[in-house]
């Protein structure tokens, strides 16, 4: 209800509180609730109106509500499988997928759901919309619990429906002798009451009673008018008695645009900036000068947070001190994630442009390495490099690279490691470890580390398979769309698509 909501907006103002004595010079306060009252009085509350629904919640959610009635659509086998690992505390650079460490409780799921409500109803579709065929669960199988819908039975539920018999009630000009749904009764009590009832007071189309005027705001017997209120009166009398007479606010709101390309050129640059000063004065990354690495990096994120004040392309204020703050915090977790990574390494390239030249392919790879770092170098003279491409948020599982042909993960770090291999100029490299890194979560994801030359091999055959066909696509003009729930998911485009739509 909306006290809930009130109560909850309010406990969340807290937070402010706690930066409001953080920011403070002094140590206690003895009136501490009417300082947090303060801010609560400072703070706007909009209301939230929620329409209501039938809410919908995805698997794994919704088995310990209980409700009355419980719909579980689309349970096959896929959507409804669960397969746990028994030792989940392994981490994936450890992970043997050969080892039988797996058990499947898709049944003691499904058994939950069977109990997760008074009225429970499990259904299924034999295809997708994709006409991709589907297969039940298992345990249903097992259970002999399988019923079909066929399409009499869906006639016949369709005829105990009250909109479909309605419908067919006006068109004939028949009196139905069917019994009246709950809705239809709701339905006519609120028309009844509304659009059946006695016509009410209408001041757009009609003047005032003689009892409105004498609600008027006066000041000694005189209409106080000023130029808004006149302006008003004289482009619309109803816009002025809706805001004058009977003081209805017109709140308008704007939600600040928030441009996250500059944002992650902002974050690029931070970091680009801090290493290569780190490298200047320090050379190698070393955990014994974190206190000299924490301070170059704060003066780092202040001194291009000051220059972005001026830059005609940045953000609102509001959204400045939001950035600020929020990547103030999370930009420092790197140096953590560095000792535990790469200490002891030295970098020795900073957005490193790189370009070559394939003519019997048939293509020209290109590319913009974030930063390179230098392992080590060997007896035989070789350089033991390292790629670190940053990402304001990443979600890609490592262990997309275990299936690359089929998980479709990206080629961004196997494509910058053969521009770097092809681009050494004679001197011999080889690629030792690709790394993003995320600063959402202020952690590395190592792609393939020391000791993975046969990942970094299947990664690379993989990136000239794609490559050529890529190639072969585009010479022969084939640009169709590839749905899938993955890639279409985070599509910009997918409300233009080729599929739904014929692009002239």
């Amino acid at each position: 209800n909306e006290g809930a909501q009130v109560f909850s907006f309010c406990l969340g103002q807290l937070d402010g509180l706690g930066q409001a004595m953080a920011a403070g010079t002094f140590g206690a306060v003895k009136n501490l609730f009417s300082v947090y009252l303060q801010i609560l009085q400072s703070s706007r509350y909009v209301q939230q109106n929620r329409i209501p629904g039938i809410p919908v919640y995805p698997y794994g959610l919704s088995a310990g509500i209980s409700p009355r009635h419980h719909f579980i659509l689309g349970c096959n086998h896929e959507a409804s499988e669960q397969v746990v690992t028994e030792v989940s505390m392994i981490p994936d650079s450890l992970w043997d997928p050969n080892l039988p460490l797996q058990r499947d409780v898709s049944a003691a799921f499904l058994r939950c759901y069977l109990g997760s409500g008074e009225e429970v109803s499990i259904s299924m579709g034999r295809s997708t919309f994709g006409t991709t065929v589907v297969l039940p669960p298992a345990y249903f199988i097992e259970q002999d619990a399988m019923r079909d819908f066929d399409s009499l039975q869906a006639l016949q539920l369709q005829s105990t429906d009250c909109i479909p018999q309605e419908e067919r009630a006006w068109a004939r000009a028949i009196v139905s002798t069917t019994p009246l749904h709950a809705s239809q009764k709701r339905w006519f009590l609120q028309a009844l009451h509304t659009l059946f009832g006695p016509k009410g007071l209408d001041f757009s189309r009609n003047p005032a009673p003689t009892e409105i005027p004498g609600r008027l705001s006066r000041k000694n017997g005189l209409l106080p008018i000023s130029a808004t209120s006149l302006d008003s009166y004289s482009s619309c009398p109803a816009q002025w008695a809706a805001r004058y007479l009977f003081s209805i606010e017109d709140e308008d709101y704007t939600v600040e645009p928030m441009d996250h390309r500059f944002i992650g050129i902002l974050l690029h640059d931070i970091l680009t900036t801090f290493f290569q000063e780190l490298t200047a004065r320090t050379g190698s990354f070393t955990e014994a000068r974190l206190p000299q690495y924490h301070e170059i990096l704060d003066a780092t994120i202040r001194e291009r947070f000051a220059r972005l004040t001026s830059a005609p392309e940045a953000p609102a204020h509001t959204s400045q001190v939001h950035l600020l703050d929020l990547y103030g915090q999370l930009l420092p977790k790197i140096l953590a994630a560095e000792c535990k990574s790469f200490e002891n390494t030295l970098s020795t390239g900073f957005e490193v442009a790189l370009s070559q030249s394939y003519p019997t392919r048939g293509y020209q790879l290109e590319g913009r390495i974030d930063r390179i770092l230098r392992h080590r170098v060997e007896s035989s003279g070789t350089e033991s490099l390292g790629i670190v491409d940053y990402k304001k948020s990443y979600r890609e599982s490592k262990k997309a690279y275990d299936q690359p042909r089929t998980a479709k993960p990206s080629m961004q770090l196997p494509l910058y490691a053969r521009l770097l291999v092809d681009q050494a100029g004679g001197r011999s490299v080889k690629i030792e470890s690709a790394s993003f890194y995320n600063i959402a979560k202020g952690s590395y994801q190592h792609i393939w580390q020391s000791g993975d030359e046969a990942r970094l091999a299947e990664l690379l055959l993989v990136l000239d398979e794609k490559l050529d066909a890529m190639v072969q696509g585009l010479e022969a003009g084939d640009v169709r769309a590839t749905p899938s729930a993955k890639t279409c998911a985070a599509c910009g485009f997918r409300q233009i698509c080729r599929r739904r739509y014929s692009i002239q």
